[in-house]
């Protein structure tokens, strides 16, 4: 037998992605889903210490979709938070 291809619905190319991750060790709370678009600069979620004091505020670089972000609150520095993709 021969194999068939297979046709796709809906195919989205990339054309950049980015990898946004953390500057401080805390709790993480995303303000986003998977595949939601996103405008330039709009707040994707942001860090807070164990007293829910905010350390840092992640933003979009660029308009997109979220192809990923992390659903545990617990973060270490540098860890991934969200994956936007152009």
């Amino acid at each position: 037998k021969t194999a068939k291809a297979k046709k796709f619905k809906n195919l989205t190319f990339i054309a950049n992605a980015q990898t946004i991750t953390s500057e401080q060790e805390g709790l993480f709370y995303s303000l986003v889903q998977r595949k939601q678009k996103v405008k330039k600069d709009q707040l994707l979620g942001y860090i807070t210490d164990l007293f829910g004091k905010r350390l840092q505020e992640i933003r979009a670089p660029f308009a997109g979709v979220v192809v990923y972000f992390t659903a545990t609150p617990p973060i270490s520095k540098g860890e991934a938070l969200v994956n936007l993709a152009e």
